[in-house]
């Protein structure tokens, strides 16, 4: 897949975009391309969200779920790398000083404005077995503990500046809709809502 291609923002060390020690990446034209390993990290968002907050607010329950060892992957595209490079917002360091020595300062919230061509991909994989790879976009990796294992995609999350406030959108595997199969874990909760889609399966069928 094209995105598959993108520049891996997650996988901690193996992040091509956040290094160790803040260090800056490689140029985009530089990035291996000929062999993309299959890395996946834990997602922490739910948890920094929650530590964060000014209230008790529950984990997630549904899609990217916290309690994952390993489960997604972050991609983005060459527009957003760049941007990224260009501004020195790799590292904690220089992205604090671009916030408070320069938006903040001058007073422009819009000085940090990425193109409109900018997009990121975050990907949830789960194990599956050989069996039930007819039913989902597969690759084959290493699980946390070191052995071989074949991922499911279940779900695919696409942001994307082509509107000046992002678009955001999410697609789930039809199995995460009522926890089945590589979507039967714990904390992988059925969808709570049951939106109607007019456009794609159906007046009556849910989306």
């Amino acid at each position: 897949m094209v995105w598959e291609t993108w520049a891996l923002a997650s996988g901690g060390a193996s992040s091509e975009i956040y290094r160790p020690k803040g260090a800056s990446p490689e140029p985009w034209d530089k990035l291996k391309r000929d062999k993309l390993q299959f890395i996946l990290d834990k997602n922490l968002e739910p948890e920094a969200v929650q530590a964060n907050s000014l209230r008790v607010v529950p984990l997630f329950t549904g899609l990217f779920v916290p309690n994952q060892p390993a489960d997604q992957k972050v991609r983005m595209n060459r527009a957003t790398f760049e941007f990224i490079i260009s501004n020195e917002m790799y590292n904690v360091d220089d992205l604090e000083a671009l916030v408070t020595k320069a938006a903040v300062a001058s007073n422009n919230r819009f000085l940090i404005s990425f193109p409109t061509a900018a997009k990121e991909i975050k990907a949830q994989w789960l194990p599956i077995d050989d069996a039930q790879k007819s039913i989902y976009l597969w690759r084959d990796g290493i699980s946390p503990d070191g052995k071989k294992q074949s991922y499911g995609l279940v779900s695919l999350h696409i942001i994307t500046k082509d509107l000046p406030n992002w678009v955001w959108a999410g697609f789930d595997h039809v199995d995460c809709e009522n926890r089945q199969i590589a979507c039967n874990i714990d904390g992988q909760e059925a969808a709570q809502t049951r939106p109607v889609d007019s456009t794609t399966r159906g007046p009556n069928e849910s989306a």
